[in-house]
């Protein structure tokens, strides 16, 4: 009877956690469906047409707004993994006198919301005229997610035992070349999670690009979507459209990367 009793809790407690997921994914994926489905209905809602996707691209630049993202989203990503993964190895493997302190002034910025730093930063690169410049943006961007990404490393770097740092060293091996040929091979998880995790922030971040990018010819995605509601005629369908389109880099890079990712915030965030 005890048996029996226990089987039928551990039956119900899977047919919930079942219930559970597939609600979870009901909520995750139906707004795709959704979208996907209303992307290719007339604006009277009464049949079935193309003209939506055709009127996306014919009239906005949706090819000059992924090319710009993809410059931002791209370049970000490679300045974060080169420099936080520097500063993470050197926090976990060669402390030194205050590094602590650092290490805890970084993880506090995390608490800064980027709206509350985007305005100065706005006014300075105003005053010496580096608005409107890719360069610039994209040392704001970094600087913005460099904080996650060197606490991301710390931790992925405590995790890799010292071991094999001090055999290098004992064979001669320079500090620089223990990081490029032995820490950055075993920190590829790490790279790719870092670099997506940033590539996503940038791509569907608004605000910086809007304030930083003024210009037409450099608008991202994002900013050219948002301007579509300013046209005369605003149609909803084109503006799921042009949604749909914008989620494509994500969703490639998540199914490429997945199995890095699960691995690298494995190792990432245990300590």
């Amino acid at each position: 009877n005890r048996n029996e009793s226990t089987r039928r809790s551990v039956g119900k407690g899977r047919i919930a956690a079942i219930a559970f997921l597939l609600a979870l994914l009901a909520f995750s994926v139906g707004p795709l469906i959704f979208g996907i489905v209303e992307s290719f209905r007339t604006s009277g809602q009464s049949g079935v047409t193309f003209a939506n996707w055709l009127s996306l691209f014919r009239s906005i630049p949706v090819f000059t707004g992924l090319k710009n993202s993809l410059i931002l989203a791209g370049c970000s990503s490679l300045l974060i993994m080169a420099v936080s993964s520097c500063a993470g190895f050197a926090f976990a493997k060669l402390p030194y006198r205050g590094s602590k302190l650092i290490l805890s002034i970084i993880i506090v910025t995390l608490m800064l919301p980027i709206i509350s730093g985007i305005v100065p930063v706005f006014l300075d690169l105003a005053k010496v005229h580096q608005t409107g410049s890719y360069v610039s943006t994209v040392f704001v961007y970094s600087a913005f997610n460099m904080a996650f990404g060197v606490i991301f490393f710390t931790n992925y770097f405590n995790s890799v035992p010292s071991e094999f740092i001090e055999n290098a060293i004992t064979e001669g091996a320079s500090y620089f070349t223990v990081f490029i040929r032995i820490m950055i091979p075993m920190a590829v998880p790490a790279l790719l999670t870092i670099g997506v995790f940033d590539f996503m922030m940038v791509w569907n971040d608004l605000i910086v690009a809007l304030l930083l990018l003024p210009q037409a010819n450099h608008a991202t995605i994002g900013v050219v979507l948002s301007t579509i509601s300013g046209g005369r005629l605003f149609n909803p369908q084109v503006v799921i459209a042009g949604a749909l389109v914008s989620i494509i880099p994500n969703a490639v890079l998540l199914i490429v990367c997945n199995r890095y990712l699960v691995l690298g915030f494995s190792l990432g965030v245990d300590k």
